[in-house]
């Protein structure tokens, strides 16, 4: 066996060679301790691109939405992008929507919702309005809302107020509100046109 000089009883490296060997036999019995304990991952079907698919949760559950009326017809600008990027599919029945999009929430919101999604005979379809209680424009501040109706969980939110209510503002508006739902989504990609 062969004693390196520096490791010797006699030379004033012994102690920092042992130290460094204490050191590495700590290190080896932890790592081998921590691989006897450790269970086996498990292993889940790759996609085809080699990612592992996550179960899917919040904005990305959303496939359809419906658009309640907001501030100088916004929603209209809202329902053209999202069709036309297909970030959503825009329906006109609320009852077949994933998520509501709108300018307000509270107890008018709510109201409003549980009246969309009840079962309502044909008459009082007809004679109903399309801007309930609680749906003024006055109080708007510019945020728009994303909302799961069965759980009025809010699952996404922008601030996005337009400068003024010209049709050519509301219009960017609308345009800067997609972009940044389409950046969110992550359907995004380099060129949109519209963007």
């Amino acid at each position: 066996m062969a004693v390196r000089k520096d490791c010797g009883p006699s030379s004033r490296g012994y102690h920092g060679c042992m130290r460094r060997w204490i050191l590495w036999a700590v290190l080896g019995a932890a790592l081998n301790a921590g691989a006897a304990q450790a269970p086996a991952p498990e292993k889940k079907p790759a996609k085809p691109g080699g990612e592992t698919s996550k179960p899917a949760t919040g904005i990305a559950t959303v496939k359809k939405v419906y658009l309640l009326p907001m501030r100088a017809s916004l929603d209209q600008y809202l329902a053209s992008y999202i069709t036309s990027q297909r970030i959503f599919e825009v329906v006109a029945d609320p009852k077949r929507a994933d998520a509501i999009f709108t300018d307000r929430l509270g107890e008018s919101f709510e109201k409003r919702v549980s009246e969309l999604l009840k079962e309502k005979d044909q008459e009082a379809a007809k004679t109903e309005t399309p801007r309930g209680e609680g749906m003024s424009a006055s109080r708007t501040a510019g945020t728009i809302f994303l909302v799961e109706p069965k759980s009025m969980t809010v699952l996404w939110s922008v601030y996005q107020p337009p400068k003024n209510l010209t049709r050519e503002e509301v219009d960017a508006c609308a345009r800067r509100i997609v972009r940044d739902l389409a950046t969110e989504k992550g359907t995004r990609k380099k060129r949109l046109g519209i963007f």
